[in-house]
């Protein structure tokens, strides 16, 4: 019996449970992630399935109407022609009632932004709705006088000629505050995609025993979402949720998810092509968010350069740079168009989702003590 204690003790203090802990505290962690990015991506399904959410009238329809206000505007300045107005005035009715529906459209992303803890996003979404409503309202108003002859709208719109063109600029102002907070860091390297360091990951899975290079990738991965490894297992759902939102906000809905999915293949220790091929996708992700900032950027520019030349040839009484104006105006609102139809969780109004959490479920007492033993054994 002495010698059966004496060869059973040992075993208490061996590093064998630690190891199974640590291993099991991983998988259960890993198998939270990947609940989480499921429910996500069914309802990014949904939404992408729904074509007035993924191709909504009132985005698409009223930056199509927007561009082509401005570029008959621009043309009517080279071209007199009775039809040119026709189309202005037809146009200008339609581009009014989309911008009033893409303002209200703009508030509830921007509630579901605010949801998401996305609080940048949310700030410009409700801004950019309550100017689309105002910019709607004046192009509406606008039209309808044209049309019916109401003298005394019209010649109050053009002897302030300004209003239009000053409503456009303030949406571009706002979306380049937003897209510049974000790509400054991109620019300095100290944005997340930079911090994830995904080559020195790559490098260490290169390593000649891949146990080793996997161990490494492990700490790597609890690094960065370590916070998540809450050792009350009715707290993970929440706690993943939560970094899921932080990823979101800082490098897009579809980077953020490929993060999270090469998460989840390291800590399930997945094989090396699997993890390689996983940040192979998080690569390309990062670098489609950031050629997106840098467009949005490039648009901004070219809405502030139209505006400037604008403003001028009010001052000059030009129409011919007034007529440049409004093209460069309808050139800068061909990117937002572009992004609406193309980049549908990049776009100026993204689909935004929330998912919504439910009261986690009490779990088994063998749950919580996997955790407090690797905890008491550290």
């Amino acid at each position: 019996m002495i010698e059966t204690a004496r060869n059973y003790i040992p075993n208490w203090f061996s590093t064998t449970p630690r190891i199974d802990i640590a291993a099991e505290r991983d998988a259960r962690v890993a198998s939270a992630v990947h609940k989480v990015i499921s429910e996500e991506r069914k309802l990014a399904d949904e939404a992408l399935k729904d074509p007035l959410r993924r191709y909504p009238i009132s985005v698409v329809g009223g930056g199509a109407l927007n561009v082509a206000v401005l570029a008959l505007e621009g043309a009517s300045a080279f071209v007199s022609s009775s039809i040119l107005s026709t189309f202005l005035a037809g146009f200008g009715i339609l581009g009014g009632l989309f911008n009033l529906r893409e303002g209200l459209l703009a508030i509830e992303e921007g509630l579901h932004a605010w949801k998401s803890n996305d609080k940048k996003l949310a700030y410009r979404l409700f801004l950019q709705g309550i100017l689309e409503c105002a910019l709607g309202a004046a192009m509406l108003l606008i039209s309808v006088a044209q049309i019916a002859g109401l003298t005394s709208i019209t010649a109050a719109f053009a002897a302030n000629p300004y209003v239009l063109p000053a409503l456009f600029f303030a949406l571009s102002i706002f979306l380049l505050i937003e897209t510049m907070t974000r790509l400054g860091p991109v620019m300095q390297g100290t944005d997340l995609g930079s911090r994830l360091e995904l080559s020195k990951l790559r490098a260490v899975l290169q390593t000649p025993h891949f146990e080793d290079g996997l161990n490494h990738a492990a700490k790597w991965a609890r690094s960065h979402i370590g916070d998540c490894f809450d050792p009350d297992p009715t707290k993970r759902s929440h706690l993943i949720q939560e970094k899921l939102n932080k990823y979101k906000s800082e490098i897009g809905f579809t980077a953020a998810h490929e993060a999270f999915k090469l998460f989840e293949a390291i800590l399930e220790k997945k094989s090396k092509e699997e993890i390689e091929k996983s940040i192979d996708s998080l690569e390309q992700a990062i670098k489609a968010w950031n050629r997106t900032l840098y467009l949005k950027v490039f648009s901004v520019v070219l809405a502030a350069g139209g505006f400037g030349a604008g403003m001028g040839a009010m001052a000059l009484h030009s129409e011919a740079i007034d007529g440049i104006q409004n093209l460069a105006m309808a050139a800068a609102g061909s990117v937002p168009l572009y992004l609406d139809i193309a980049k549908p969780f990049e776009r100026e109004i993204p689909i935004v989702i929330h998912r919504k959490e439910t009261k986690p479920l009490q779990t088994t007492k063998i749950e919580h003590s996997a955790p407090a033993a690797a905890a008491a054994a550290g």
